[in-house]
């Protein structure tokens, strides 16, 4: 369903469905009306691309179809959605190949190694270094996959209140920030690697609302060409 607004102020501030239903040849009908949900009157914020150059693919997201999306994580009694608008960006040669040379070298594939850009100003909040490569491979994992190694090594950069930008599965000792650096957007932040929970050369990309960790729920990011 698409609701249609011509400014921000006629938007509700509260969503709520009513599902009605007729079984059968029974009498009357059922209904049942699900809980609220806040509607963000924010301006959209406008974001550069994280990455530069041509033949970039969203190997995995923001479809419905995407592992992302459907990624459930149990935290604290509680499930959470963290990656839902969490997209791996590999880049591909003109003819679709991945790599050139061996599948099992991760220096053999085009994304390896290629810089990761600030989409926006903002301030280094979490990071981590120093998790081996994996081997590529959907089974290679150097390290157990945990909520400590899932993204491997990492960044992750506050835009503003509430509102964090996450870079992920970098390749070790490639990090070019530290905790608390401010950066600019276009700046490099390190390289593209296999780390964590990665097949290869995929490098994900996630805009994030609220706290910048992986129960947060996750918000789409602006279209932009990869150039």
């Amino acid at each position: 369903m698409w609701v249609s607004a011509s400014s921000r102020s006629e938007l509700p501030s509260v969503l709520r469905h009513r599902v009605t239903v007729k079984v059968a040849d029974e009498p009357g009908e059922l209904s049942t009306d699900t809980p609220g949900v806040s509607v963000d009157r924010k301006p959209l914020i406008v974001i550069a691309p994280p990455r530069r150059g041509g033949n970039w693919v969203a190997e995995n997201g923001p479809s419905n179809s995407s592992f992302h999306r459907r990624a459930i994580l149990p935290i604290n009694g509680k499930s959470h959605i963290g990656q839902k608008f969490a997209i791996d960006w590999a880049q591909i040669y003109p003819d679709g190949a991945w790599y050139r040379g061996d599948q099992r070298h991760n220096q053999d594939y085009l994304s390896y190694g290629q810089p990761v850009y600030a989409v926006a100003d903002g301030t280094i909040t979490e990071l981590k270094d120093g998790i081996p490569e994996n081997t590529p491979g959907p089974t290679s994992r150097a390290v157990e996959i945990t909520l400590e190694t899932l993204a491997g090594n990492h960044v992750i950069e506050r835009i503003e209140d509430g509102v964090y930008a996450t870079f992920a599965h970098l390749r070790p000792g490639s990090l070019r920030v530290k905790l608390g650096d401010r950066v600019h957007r276009g700046q490099v932040l390190g390289l593209l690697g296999n780390s964590g929970n990665s097949d290869a050369h995929i490098y994900t990309f996630k805009y994030v609302m609220r706290i910048p960790c992986w129960r947060a729920r996750a918000f789409h990011m602006p279209s932009h060409p990869l150039t």
